[in-house]
């Protein structure tokens, strides 16, 4: 099993307390885009639409205001894989992730990270 993205980045983080931040920002954003480079961001566009992400956050990412569904276009890969996993495990509980849960209950982590690639590459 490969380590996540964002764990790196949080051990990273971790060891870098201390270091300036210029250099600390340069380093986290060495990891960010390795998720959407080994997300299939065509695939992701093809599971976005079939999940049924679209009913609230829109064709293109967009969000609802009306169904407080956030923008979710242009966010980083590694972030919205995160965000899913959180709702698979029922770690994250808040706003809407109930609904979304049995959505993501079969995405596998190579699902999650090409929806990650699709979501980047919107703005």
């Amino acid at each position: 099993m490969l380590v996540s993205d964002l764990k790196i980045e949080v051990i990273v983080v971790n060891l870098l307390k201390g270091v300036p931040m210029k250099f600390m920002t340069l380093v986290s954003l060495a990891f960010i885009s390795f998720s959407t480079l080994a997300g299939d961001a065509a695939n992701g566009a093809k599971l976005y639409a079939a999940k049924g992400c679209v009913t609230c956050h829109g064709k293109n990412g967009e969000g609802n205001a009306a169904m407080k569904a956030p923008r979710i276009a242009g966010q980083f890969g590694w972030y919205v894989e995160a965000q899913i996993k959180f709702i698979k495990e029922g770690k994250r509980t808040t706003g809407a992730s109930a609904t979304m849960k049995p959505m993501v209950a079969s995405l596998s982590d190579k699902d999650m990270q090409d929806i990650g690639a699709h979501l980047e590459k919107l703005k």
